[in-house]
Parts: C-alpha cells; sequence; structure tokens
C-alpha cells in the first residue's frame, strides 16, 4: 500500500501541475524586432510582453503596439486590438516571470499564423490565449485536473493507510513471551 500510496501521489501531483500549465503559454518567446510562428486552433490569443521577475517591480510594455502585425494561415492580415493602450492591463505571472499583454487578436481557425515586430526596443515577446481563454481553459480543463488531483489525494491516504499497517504489524508481529510455568 505504500509503494502504491506514493505512485499514485506523485503520479496525481505532476499530472494536475501539467494540466493547469498546458493552458497557459502557446509559442516560443521571440525578441522584437522579430518574428514568431505559432499554431493555434479557433479563439483569443494575446501578445505578452516579459516585463520583468515577480517582486522586481515590473513597469510597462516597452513595444509599441503598432509596431505588431499577425497574418493568418493564407497569409491575411488578422485585425489586432491593444490591450495596454487603455488603462486596463492584461497582466499574467507565470513562476516569477510577469507578462503584459500588448495586443489581442482573434484566431478564426486553425493553423499556423505569424506574429511580427517591428519595433527596435528588443522587447521579449510571447503568444498566449486570452485571459479569457486560458481561464476558459483551466474550467474546461478542471475534470482532469480534479480527476488527478483526487488521485494525489487517493495516493496520500494510501501512504497514511501504508505507514499505519506497518506499524501495527511490528507491533503485533512479536513472538508473545512464554507463561512461566506454576504462576497462574
Amino acid at each position: 500500500l505504500l509503494v502504491v500510496g506514493i505512485a499514485a501521489a506523485f503520479g496525481g501531483v505532476t499530472s494536475t501541475i501539467n494540466s493547469i500549465t498546458s493552458t497557459t503559454m502557446i509559442g516560443s518567446p521571440f525578441t522584437s524586432p522579430g518574428s514568431s510562428t505559432v499554431d493555434l486552433q479557433p479563439g483569443r490569443y494575446t501578445v505578452y510582453e516579459n516585463v520583468g521577475f515577480q517582486g522586481s517591480r515590473p513597469g510597462n510594455v516597452t513595444v509599441d503596439p503598432d509596431s505588431i502585425t499577425v497574418s493568418g494561415p493564407d497569409g491575411s492580415a488578422v485585425s489586432t486590438t491593444c490591450i495596454s493602450c487603455g488603462t486596463s492591463t492584461s497582466t499574467l505571472t507565470l513562476g516569477s516571470t510577469t507578462y503584459i499583454g500588448v495586443v489581442s487578436f482573434s484566431a478564426t481557425q486553425a493553423g499556423a499564423y505569424l506574429v511580427e515586430s517591428t519595433d527596435d526596443n528588443s522587447a521579449n515577446l510571447v503568444v498566449g490565449p486570452s485571459l479569457a481563454e486560458a481561464l476558459g481553459g483551466i474550467v474546461q480543463d478542471m475534470g482532469g485536473i480534479f480527476g488527478w488531483a483526487g488521485m494525489a489525494a487517493l495516493g496520500g491516504l494510501l501512504i497514511f493507510v501504508g505507514v499505519i499497517w506497518l506499524i501495527v504489524a511490528l507491533i503485533t508481529g512479536r513472538p508473545k513471551p512464554a507463561p512461566v510455568p506454576g504462576i497462574p
């Protein structure tokens, strides 16, 4: 039970983490000026700028939103909407890195989208689902997450029961002392 519990707990925890992280960043990071080709499914996506590490007082985006263009699988231009232009921002923290949304766009069909930036500020950019899409993906994966989290909890319970069983077996498995003759 102890070994099965450890295996179930480990598998459940790693699968839960993988389910959550699979709904975050999609593309490979690139530096402006530059480009990245990203395979997307229909949905809403955001081009994020890496603005620093959590706790380092990250600033605002440095890349010009107008310098970012997106081309669809057929080569046609995809309309973008500036996120960083207004008073609200789309901030995402993964691990210790903070990303701020620069522009968003809609992928209307599955395929390879080309994201380009001509800005000279050497900004680090990455494509990911918009915050609403990411939350929707997490909600959609909740069944899987709860399933793996349940498996991790079951593994923890099996570890606990296995340790108790081992202690009881050690205590009750000792030979009983022979009775002393003549003493009732």
